[in-house]
Order: C-alpha cells, then structure tokens, then sequence
C-alpha cells in the first residue's frame, strides 16, 4: 500500500507540472504578435483602396487581413480566459491551421503587381502593407511548427536545421531565391510591351531580360546541385565550379536588376530575392573556397609527412658508400 505522504507529493508535483505547462504558454506572445501585424495590415488595407470602389482583388485583400486578425484576437482572448480548453487542444490547432491557409491563399493576390495592392511594377508600394502580411504569415507559420511539435511531437525546426544549416539547404533556398526572380521578372516583362521593336532595346526590358535569364540559370544550376548533393556524387571541382558561376551571374544580377532603371529598384519581392540571390551565392562560394583550401592544406601536409618518413628510412635514401681499391704498382711490373 503507497504512502499517503508519497501519494500527496505526486499530486503536487502532478499539478505543478499542469500549472507550469500552462504558465509557460509560449504561443500566447505570438498570437499577439499575429494580432498585432494582422491589425497593421487590415489598416494599411483600408488605407490604400477605395472602399466605395474595390474590385475583386482588393475586396480579397481586406477579407484577408480583416479574418487574420479576428482569429488571432480570438486566439488572445481564449488564452487569457480558457487557457486550460484551448491551449494545445484541438481549437487551437483548427485555429492556426485556418490562419495559415488564409494567408498562403491571401499572400499571392496582395503581393501580385497588376493588383497594385501592396506593390506596383514600377514604384507602388504600400510598405506596412508589404511587410506586415509577410511577417504575419510567418508568424502562422511559427505558430503551427510549434503546435506540430508540442501537440504531435513533429519538430519541424529540429528536422530541418541540419538541412538548413548543410550546404544542401543553402542550394534548396537559391531554389527559391531564383524561382521569385524568375516569375517576378517574368510578370514585368509581360507588363510592358518588350516584344515591341520601340520597346526591345529600353532599359528597363533589357535588364528585365537579364533577370530572367538569371533566375533560368540559377533554378537550373540550384536543382542540378541538390540532385547530386543528394546522391553524394557531387565532387569538389564541380561544387566549385557551380558556386563561382553562381556568384558571378548574381553579382552582375545585382547590379542589374536593383540599381539604375532595373526591374528591382524598389523595394518589393524581386528585389528581396535578387539580394537573397546574391547573399547565398556568396555563402556557397565562400563554403566551397573553405573546403578546397582544406582538402589543399591536407594534402600538402600529407605530402611533408611521406617525404619526412622517407627521409628517416636508413640505407635507401643518399648515395651508397662503395670501397675504393688503391692499386700501387711495383718495379716487377714495369
């Protein structure tokens, strides 16, 4: 028969445990951060359309940012006053995963230029709009990833960080990078009339031209280079190889597509890729000059250390020692 004092313990330490499990809600902070940049958006929203004139697009818009922030006030408040009902139960997980969809739905018609909602394809850009509706899609995604984790006991950030942190995940980000450029220059040139002859040689189309070859060339050379990585067939002189043409491509990119009269001057998602681009491409590079360096360094000691070896073997390095006979001659032999 347990001790009723052992019994008392447990239950204490029981409830504590609950008590803790409950203080320590560390969602709560991020459904208010939610709150608060869903809040920012749906203001940004109504400032920038004409609420007596919106079109589809807009209203779409507004209906995005108006639900986001209604959840997460709804996440706040059953926080604060049914914690122990909705804290990693089923409501919130229905709850987070609704405002995810709703932003992953919401983002490419607020981010679209022909919508002129959040950015133009020249220099329109409602910026608390721009940045406020990424980071709250962030912020969803953070939410769910902890919720996976807490709930289902999927770590999402602890599987992902050795990839992400491997060179293989700086390739699977240029993916990415370079798929942004790719349809963001795309969608500029299809704006303006760059197949016109008086259009063919502007500026503006010419560099646009350059960023989708750029954004071809860097998704091409990126999916080559996680195949091999993959299989573990991709050498050192093609690794080197493939970053310094990566390097070199987005640094003319840069140049290119951000500065003068290109495509991505203004701040927006082709500009935001461009640099990310350009930032990884740096990183592959810098990673590949390491491990070459390395790989050099290793077998000029491997060398040093043969020929020492060699060096200290007695009676095979050096010239032989051979007697040397003196013959005299006598008077008998004249």
């Amino acid at each position: 028969m347990q001790d009723p004092s052992t019994r008392s313990t447990e239950s204490v330490l029981s409830q504590n445990g609950i008590l803790l499990h409950y203080n320590n809600a560390g969602r709560f902070p991020k459904w208010i951060a939610l709150a608060t940049l869903s809040l920012v958006a749906w203001l940004a929203t109504l400032g920038g359309v004409q609420r007596h004139q919106m079109d589809t697009a807009e209203k779409w818009a507004l209906a995005v940012t108006t639900l986001s922030l209604v959840f997460a006030i709804l996440a706040v408040l059953c926080y604060v006053f049914a914690r122990g009902m909705f804290m990693a139960e089923l409501p919130e997980v229905v709850l987070a995963g609704v405002v995810i969809i709703i932003w992953a739905s919401g983002l490419p018609v607020i981010m679209n230029p022909a919508n002129a909602i959040a950015v133009g394809y020249t220099d329109y850009l409602n910026a608390n709009l721009y940045f406020s509706s990424w980071l709250s899609f962030l912020s969803a995604i953070w939410i769910v990833g902890e919720l996976a984790k807490e709930v289902y006991g999927m770590d999402f950030v602890g599987m992902a960080s050795p990839v992400v942190k491997a060179k293989r995940g700086k390739w699977y980000a240029l993916i990415a990078t370079s798929l942004v450029v790719l349809g963001s220059s795309v969608r500029i040139f299809n704006a303006f009339p760059c197949s016109a002859e008086v259009m063919a040689k502007s500026p503006i189309c010419r560099q646009t031209k350059f960023a989708i070859s750029a954004g071809v060339i860097g998704t091409v050379f990126a999916i080559v280079a996680t195949y091999f990585l993959s299989r573990g067939t991709f050498t050192h002189r093609s690794d080197w190889c493939s970053s310094t043409i990566m390097l070199i491509i987005w640094s003319f990119g840069l140049g290119f597509i951000t500065f003068g009269q290109g495509p991505g001057q203004n701040i927006g998602n082709l500009y935001f890729a461009t640099w990310g681009s350009f930032i990884l491409s740096v990183l592959l590079a810098a990673e590949s000059l390491r491990e070459f360096m390395g790989i050099r360094d290793e077998a000029i000691n491997t060398s040093t250390e043969d020929r020492t070896d060699m060096t200290d073997m007695p009676g095979e390095i050096g010239p032989t020692a051979l007697p040397v006979q003196v013959q005299t001659m006598d008077d008998t032999d004249l």
